[in-house]
């Protein structure tokens, strides 16, 4: 085994332009893997409950916001290089390196923030809620029923 990890390391560290193209391919792969939960296409089944979809989001929020706030708030430049770098937005590193932490936190935030909002709103729709035995009642009926009949008798 220690062998073959070996041989990869050397192949990986010789062919810098299919270092890049794997990084990509392992970038792509796993988060397919994170979005699948999320998305359920159509000939997959839910392996989750539905509800436990938005902590799987908020959890999987945690690391990029706290990279991005990390990046943002540090106060000297994380990678030496980039302090010798040439200026190509004529930005000094450290204001280089907390725009992209921000850029980070916040886009990556909206990222999970509107899918999570958007399934939680599905969840918590009146259309949603159905139990077996109940007839089916949607907020239309209910908003058309009549105002006469008593109000502990509507089914959801």
């Amino acid at each position: 085994m220690r062998r073959f990890v070996r041989k990869l390391q050397a192949i990986l560290m010789t062919q810098t332009y299919q270092n890049g193209e794997v990084e990509h391919v392992c970038f792509l792969s796993t988060s397919i893997l994170f979005w699948w939960p999320v998305i359920q296409p159509f000939p997959s089944e839910p392996v989750w409950p539905r509800w436990t979809i938005p902590l799987y989001l908020f959890f999987g929020m945690m690391p990029g916001g706290g990279l991005g706030a990390f990046l943002c708030f540090d106060d000297r430049v994380l990678y030496p290089a980039y302090a010798v770098a040439p200026n190509l937005f004529g930005m000094a590193p450290l204001a280089d390196q907390a725009f992209a932490g921000a850029l980070m936190w916040v886009f990556g935030t909206f990222a999970y923030l509107i899918p999570t909002i958007v399934i939680t709103m599905q969840l918590l729709s009146v259309r949603g809620q159905y139990y077996p035995g109940q007839e089916r009642t949607t907020l239309r009926d209910v908003i058309a029923a009549p105002l006469d009949e008593d109000p502990s008798d509507a089914r959801f």
